[in-house]
Formats: structure tokens, C-alpha cells, sequence
């Protein structure tokens, strides 16, 4: 199996086959394809920044950010909330509770415009200082059966989540890093050995156990086996002379269509993470990394 002609942009688009829940479900009907879907993960993470460039973990950092901003903003309007209503004399005891849980934690609209790398600094101190309110905000009802301790320990949640996820972003931001140092062509050459060395092991799993499909190897390689077939007809055509401005419409045709399978399969849901961490789809950032 000759995969040398299947460049970055094709090898990054079967990486991400192999990882959809489609391909996965088929790998994990043998022995053998479980143990290589965590390396095929952390390939196509990989390839998701050398060839897509952006931010990785930009719709996990998104949520995340959404969840701690909400909690951020609900926390002060709750506050809000009971300092108004203590400037009544019936009230009155409500102003002191807010005001020490202001005091403890970093809440409120500008927090919620803060960058992600401060807000998940502010997550840290916040959750070493909830516990010294926890008894106020559980006595703050927002609506039945939920307090404002509910929504405080979702607050810094979000925010530890952020940080999580920088820290992965951080991680794969080396891996792209190491990636460039050491040349695209050394994890070019990763990558294709280690989708040959899964289908050699798919395919002899396959030979000697008879609960497996024989054509299982080629359903869970069938992207791989169309764009080994039409790089192997474009080097035909070539080497009959039909390479010039034909042949390089063809490449480009190809590569739009690589763009395009690769956009349709990161809306079905096929997600990227790191080995050890959850996956996210690869997704150019939308902006600086506000909150």
C-alpha cells in the first residue's frame, strides 16, 4: 500500500474518517483496532493545526466560557437582587450576605469581559473561596429548588473548565510546534505508518476469526482505498502525458473536495482531542480569546 502520494490535506481527511463514530464502531469490533484509536486521535489533532492553522479547542473554550459567564453575570444580579431590596427597613438584613459575597468572589458583567486566561486564574482563587460563602448562597433561593450556591459551583466550574481546556489547547499548540520543527514530512510519515500498520493488523484479525466480516477492513478503509485509487489514476494520466493545466485543474478539484469532506465530516460530529482528553472538532477561532 502505497501511501506517499496522499498529501497532508488527505492524510488529516482519513484520520478524521477513521476517528467518526461510524469508522470507530466498526475498529472496535476486533482486538487489535481498539489500542490505536488514541494514536489516530492525537494524529489528527496534529494535522488539524498544520493543516487547518486557528486554535484548537475553540468550541470547547467557547462553552466553557458561555457556562462561567452566565454564572458570572446571574451571580451579581442575584446580588443586585438583595442590595436592592436592603434599602428597605424589612429588608435590610439582605445587604450584608451580598456584599461578602462580593467581597469573596470575582463576579459580574466586567469579569464575564475578561480574557479566558484570566478568568480561569480567577476560577482557581474562586473556588478556594466559596466555601467561607456556601452557607450565604445556599440561603439565596433563585427558583424552586435551586440557590445561588447551585449556580456559584457552576460558575467556577466553567471557569476550571476553561483552564482545562487551555491547558490541552497549550499541549497541542507544542504538538504543532514540534510538528513544524521537525518538517510536515516526518509526521506525514507517522501518520501513514500508522494507518498501514492498523489495517495489517485489521486484516490479519480478520483472517482467523470467522465472526468477522470478511470485507470489515475494506468498509472501515473505504476513504482510504478511493484516494489511494485516485492518486494512483492522476499518476497515470500523468506518466502518459497528460500532466500540464488538466492535471492541475484535477489537483485542485481534488483538494476542494478534500475541503469539503472534510467540513461535512466536522459537521456530523466527528470531534479531535488528545490522547489522553476529549476530542473536540478542529474550528478556526472567531476572534481574540475574550470571554
Amino acid at each position: 500500500m502505497n501511501m506517499t502520494h496522499l498529501d497532508a490535506n488527505t492524510i488529516y481527511l482519513i484520520l478524521l474518517d477513521l476517528i467518526s463514530e461510524t469508522k470507530r464502531a466498526l475498529i472496535e469490533q476486533t482486538d487489535s483496532g481498539p489500542r490505536a484509536l488514541p494514536h489516530l486521535e492525537a494524529a489528527a489533532l496534529r494535522f488539524s493545526v498544520i493543516v487547518q492553522g486557528g486554535k484548537p479547542f475553540a468550541a470547547e473554550l467557547a462553552g466553557a466560557d458561555k457556562v462561567h459567564d452566565v454564572g458570572a453575570v446571574a451571580l451579581e444580579l442575584i446580588c443586585d437582587l438583595h442590595t436592592l431590596l436592603a434599602t428597605l427597613p424589612q429588608y435590610a438584613h439582605l445587604g450584608p450576605p451580598a456584599a461578602q459575597v462580593r467581597s469573596a468572589l470575582t463576579i459580574g458583567r466586567r469579569h464575564a469581559r475578561a480574557s479566558y486566561v484570566n478568568e480561569a486564574a480567577e476560577a482557581a482563587r474562586n473556588r478556594v473561596a466559596l466555601p467561607d460563602v456556601a452557607d450565604i448562597l445556599r440561603e439565596m433561593p433563585v427558583t424552586r429548588g435551586v440557590s445561588a450556591l447551585d449556580i456559584a459551583e457552576m460558575y467556577v466550574r466553567g471557569g476550571e473548565e476553561l483552564r482545562g481546556f487551555l491547558m490541552k489547547r497549550a499541549e497541542a499548540d507544542a504538538e504543532a510546534a514540534a510538528a513544524r520543527a521537525g518538517g510536515v514530512g516526518s509526521a506525514l510519515q507517522e501518520a501513514r505508518q500508522l494507518i498501514i500498520r492498523l489495517r495489517a493488523m485489521i486484516e490479519n484479525e480478520v483472517s482467523f476469526r470467522d465472526d468477522l466480516d470478511d470485507d470489515l477492513p475494506l468498509r472501515i478503509f473505504s476513504l482510504l482505498d478511493g484516494r489511494l485509487a485516485a492518486a494512483a489514476a492522476r499518476t497515470r494520466r500523468n506518466a502518459g502525458g497528460a500532466a500540464g493545466e488538466g492535471a492541475v485543474a484535477d489537483d485542485e478539484g481534488v483538494g476542494q473536495d478534500a475541503s469539503a469532506a472534510i467540513e461535512s465530516l466536522i459537521d456530523g460530529g466527528a470531534r479531535v482531542g488528545a490522547a489522553a482528553g476529549e476530542v473536540p472538532q478542529a474550528q478556526p477561532a472567531a476572534g481574540p480569546d475574550e470571554g
